[in-house]
């Protein structure tokens, strides 16, 4: 099992957090748009050089770039990186989509089979030559002279992980894409009963010899410090963050799935009345444990372990806000894990 850190995506925040990531010890470092562009995000780390991390998005939101421009630029850093670079795909909400992208809004699921497909066609006439010939209900891509075909990768294009918080967009994922990225709002139970069974579903409708492999990657709360105090303080922000995530109606299956549901009507109206402070509140101790994993520095690593060796081929936890002692920190739990994970 891998482990990604995943970092802030403004450009001035890059330098030090590829440095934090390789000196800690992860395996990769993942990039997020909050704000700011993961692939430029993405970009800035492949040239820091010593090419010794993957490095991919946490979530590129799809549908207000064309699949183009996400070709050509993802084709981009798989070159600069040497290899190692994963696209993390998502689809956002539709309020967002509509009112912070002013894009026309559709059915996710299907679009994004039709985004990722149109992806791949367009690398398969990068590397081919062949002239590009994709059409389906979202796009139609026929033109492709010379010039604008970038040069052919010494190794092959870029793995795509989509994003999943529902069972369609998780089969999606697995007939189509190389990997799934399973939301951090998320509870084992959830993952185990909803997600993994439709990922399974998806792999089976995927055509046969089609010999792409297909990874598991989990988005992680962690709530972890040097002392108890320190915890807490991550438990509080992790609750706000479950929150808002629990307001947003799109996410209310985990809910309901998990036990959960009667927070649903309650964070959604506090959201519309603009009570953001007093949603965290609702939340209660129990959610935050099912959905993070809560402990100090030599706690977490068993926990990890635990909950999802086995399950996922890699994990991605937030990490910033870096500090020598939280460094020092998470290289004490990298190294556990690693001895965990070489037991028989």
């Amino acid at each position: 099992m891998k482990v990604d850190c995943w970092s802030s995506s403004a450009l001035r925040d890059v330098p030090a957090a590829v440095d934090a990531a390789r000196q800690a010890g992860f395996d990769g470092i993942t990039f997020g748009e909050t704000y700011g562009d993961a692939l430029l995000a993405c970009g800035a780390a492949a040239q820091r050089g010593r090419l010794d991390l993957d490095i991919g998005t946490e979530v590129l939101i799809a549908f207000p770039r064309n699949p183009m421009i996400t070709a050509n630029a993802a084709w981009q850093i798989q070159d600069l990186s040497g290899g190692r670079f994963f696209l993390g795909l998502g689809s956002q909400v539709k309020g967002h989509i509509e009112g912070r992208f002013s894009t026309e809004w559709s059915s996710p699921g299907p679009w994004l089979r039709d985004y990722i497909t149109a992806l791949k066609d367009i690398w398969r006439s990068f590397e081919s030559g062949d002239p590009l010939d994709h059409h389906s209900e979202h796009y139609d891509f026929s033109l492709l002279p010379p010039l604008f075909r970038p040069p052919p990768l010494e190794g092959p294009p870029p793995s795509v992980h989509l994003a999943a918080v529902n069972p369609y967009n998780a089969r999606v994922a697995a007939e189509v894409a190389d990997g799934i990225k399973v939301h951090r709002f998320h509870t084992l139970q959830y993952l185990q009963e909803v997600l993994v069974p439709s990922s399974q579903k998806g792999l089976s409708l995927r055509p046969p010899g089609s010999g792409r492999g297909f990874d598991v990657c989990v988005m992680v709360f962690v709530a972890t410090g040097a002392t108890e105090a320190e915890v807490r303080e991550r438990v509080d922000e992790i609750r706000t963050n479950i929150a808002f995530y629990g307001s947003t109606r799109t996410y209310g299956r985990v809910l309901t799935e998990s036990g959960y549901g009667s927070l649903i009507d309650p964070l959604h109206e506090l959201s519309v009345q603009g009570g953001w402070d007093a949603m965290p509140g609702l939340v209660p101790d129990e959610l935050v444990y099912e959905m993070a994993v809560v402990g100090t520095y030599d706690q977490v690593a068993g926990q990890l372990y635990e909950r999802y060796e086995g399950l996922a081929d890699r994990i991605s936890v937030g990490g910033w806000q870096w500090s020598p002692a939280r460094i020092e920190g998470w290289k004490a739990i990298l190294a556990e894990l690693g001895t965990l994970g070489a037991r028989p």
